[in-house]
């Protein structure tokens, strides 16, 4: 009992090794045929037959009139094959049209032409089909040339594919770029023709200075701009898209340009505001001149001392202007003493007569003349009158006043005492300690003493 039952266990055994070994020789049969059947191309259908790029079937192609599809096959497979032996020879697949026919070219060699029938048995139209065929053949050479390229040569090949693309590319543009180019020459010419047409337009009709200036400035940046887009135009700019472009960036921008922007705005606003006009006498800050021209960035002052200086607008806009000019007439005044054994109604008289007969010096407001002070060696009495508010005429007038006066004054012997003078006597400075304190009881005391008139 013992023995047939070690007898079964060996056969049981038996059988399940027998088994598994069936079962390795049939997974290894069927994965051979397997390998078998991918490897070599389906010959199902004689009405078509593959293209091979190695052993990858790209697409297939059918028969022609006088050539069966894989006598068709063969052909192409043979030219292909010629560049899977030597991939450095791959070049991109292009397309050339020859009539109604498409034709695969690399390198200038012909490789196949696709052809209404091809389109026809794949549903589609023959140029639809010609770029298929294209990529699906661009890409399996692809693959093959990478796989015999080292990692640098593949670098170097990118390198030199994106140069090559973008040479074509520069090709392309450049003579879009001149014409781009071109328009914009032309718009310097009509924007300054324009700009001159203008004026000679208004010299007659408005007499206001500022508002030509605007007009001016608005119709020459007006034609820039029709240029500016007639030359986005020829790059092939959407200036629809440009300005989407520019909405969508325009916070940056605003951050970027924003003392220029400012600028042109504080521009503007003086155009139409008009706190001055081009030819006016203004003072800011430092500066003191004549208006000579208000563009949309700066204002052009030229000082009394012929210098040109550029103040930007939004500098000026915010800064407090003294406008020489605004009024009809400018006010002078001086005073000189007299003294105190003098006539003051006679020197009255006098100043006010050589005010009158000065020429330059306005009748109205009318000249008078006031007592100032009372010093201790004169009475001070100051003469106030009006000129053209320009400072030329004004200097010239004030100095021609001062003159005759003192003409006046001596020919009706009036004196005109001489001043004062005041001598400051400085005592030895105080001595400093270390700390830089200084010490009780020193000197620093100032005392003004008017010599006599004795001495």
């Amino acid at each position: 009992m013992a023995v047939n039952g070690r007898m079964a266990r060996h056969a049981a055994c038996r059988a399940v090794i027998g088994g598994l070994l069936w079962l390795l020789c049939a997974w290894a049969l069927l994965g051979l045929a397997a390998g078998r059947s991918a490897g070599a191309p389906a010959r199902s259908d004689p009405t078509h037959a593959p293209i091979l790029v190695g052993t990858r079937q790209v697409f297939e192609v059918g028969a022609v009139e006088g050539q069966a599809a894989a006598e068709r096959a063969a052909a192409i497979n043979r030219r292909i094959e010629s560049f899977v032996r030597q991939p450095a020879q791959i070049r991109p697949v292009e397309v050339q049209v020859r009539g109604s026919e498409r034709i695969l070219v690399i390198g200038g060699r012909q490789i196949l032409t696709v052809t209404d029938q091809d389109a026809a048995d794949n549903l589609t139209t023959l140029p639809a089909l010609a770029i298929l065929w294209q990529g699906d053949l661009e890409n399996a050479l692809a693959d093959v040339r990478a796989q015999h390229e080292s990692f640098w040569t593949q670098i170097s090949g990118a390198i030199l594919q994106s140069a090559e693309n973008l040479l074509r590319q520069v090709a392309a543009l450049i003579p879009r770029l001149v014409s781009a180019l071109l328009v914009l020459f032309l718009t310097i010419f009509a924007a300054r023709g324009s700009r001159s047409a203008a004026l000679r337009l208004l010299r007659g009709a408005v007499a206001d200075a500022n508002t030509r200036q605007i007009v001016q400035t608005l119709t020459y940046y007006t034609v820039w701009l029709l240029g500016w887009v007639v030359a986005f135009g020829t790059l092939g700019i959407d200036p629809a898209t440009l300005v989407a472009g520019l909405g969508i960036t325009t916070i940056a921008l605003g951050f970027a340009l924003k003392d220029l922007l400012s600028n042109f705005v504080s521009g503007f606003l003086i155009l139409t505001t008009r706190p001055f006009r081009l030819g006016d006498e203004i003072a800011v800050k430092e500066f003191e001149g004549t208006v000579d021209r208000i563009d949309l960035r700066a204002t052009h002052l030229r000082t009394y001392y012929n210098r040109l200086v550029l103040i930007p607008n939004a500098d000026l806009y915010t800064a407090t202007i003294v406008n020489n000019t605004a009024t009809p007439h400018r006010r002078h005044e001086f005073v000189v003493g007299v003294a105190y054994d003098t006539d003051l109604a006679e020197a009255r008289e006098t100043a006010l007569q050589v005010a009158a007969e000065t020429p330059g010096v306005l009748a109205q407001p009318p000249p008078d003349v006031l007592v100032d002070d009372l010093t201790g060696d004169a009475i001070r009495l100051k003469l106030r009158f009006h000129s053209d508010p320009r400072r030329l005429q004004g200097v010239v007038v004030s100095s021609e006043v001062k003159r005759r006066l003192l003409q006046a004054f001596e020919a009706a012997g009036i004196t005109i005492p001489s001043a004062t003078p005041v001598v400051q006597i400085q005592y030895p400075p105080p001595p400093v300690t270390e700390n830089g304190e200084t010490r009780p009881g020193g000197g620093g005391k100032e005392e003004a003493v008017a010599p006599s008139r004795a001495a």
